[in-house]
């Protein structure tokens, strides 16, 4: 953006013209560069010289923002709707000179209107522009909050009574693992002398049919029919 003022200084005129952008760096133009702000200003303030019959001359080029001192600011305006943006520069001159400092201030609009430069004061290095925009207008919210939505409940990973099946089984089929290791290097055991307690695995459906014979005499209230003893 550019706002730029007329100064009468007879016999010649003055221009101010002062370029800025918020977001980025200004990109250099086709001038010499001695006639440019340097690299990396976001805030550009150029004086320039004019007379009757003789060519523009630049006098001043002043840096008022740039990215590296940028440090912004941000207020909003008591009086009226709108803010002030103030964005910060190195020293002008760059030797004892003074802090430089660019002052935006956003004014609410019904209509845009072309940024105006206010002024530049010497004494503090500010230079100030006003912008008239629709942009810098409080807006009110009109719009229903979202309905927050309840959370859905998590599905679990696995049940308690899961995982301590998953442990027996694969505890069980390590002991079975394990024990027939043991037996294959300490006795050459093959086939069923593979299984660790081979005689207990063997005896286990019949355990299993003895305690539930005595389950079921227990239910029906009738006497034990005795059970099965390994040979």
């Amino acid at each position: 953006m550019t706002a730029q003022r007329t100064r009468s200084t007879p016999p010649t005129e003055m221009i101010d013209t002062l370029e800025f952008n918020i977001c980025k760096d200004l990109p250099p133009n086709d001038g010499p560069a001695n006639d440019q702000c340097p690299s990396g200003s976001r805030a550009c303030l150029t004086k320039t010289n004019k007379k009757e019959g003789e060519n523009d001359r630049i006098v001043a080029v002043i840096p008022l923002a740039t990215s590296s001192s940028l440090d912004p600011k941000f207020q909003a305006l008591s009086e009226q709707s709108g803010f002030t943006i103030l964005l910060h520069g190195g020293s002008y001159p760059a030797e004892n000179g003074t802090p430089q400092i660019f002052n935006l201030t956003m004014l609410c609009g019904q209509e845009a209107k072309e940024p105006s430069f206010s002024d530049y004061n010497s004494l503090t290095g500010t230079g100030t522009v006003t912008w008239e925009t629709p942009a810098a207008c409080a807006k009110e919210n009109k719009d229903d909050p979202p309905n927050p939505t309840p959370d859905e409940p998590s599905t679990p990973s696995g049940s308690g009574l899961g995982w301590f099946f998953f442990l027996f089984f694969l505890a069980l089929g390590a002991y079975f693992v394990i024990g027939a290791y043991h037996n294959y290097t300490n006795y050459g055991a093959t086939g069923w002398d593979l299984v660790p307690h081979r005689d207990f695995w063997r005896d286990v459906p019949f355990l299993l049919r003895d305690l539930a014979q005595h389950l079921i005499t227990a239910v029906r209230g009738g006497p034990s029919r005795g059970g099965y003893h390994a040979v």
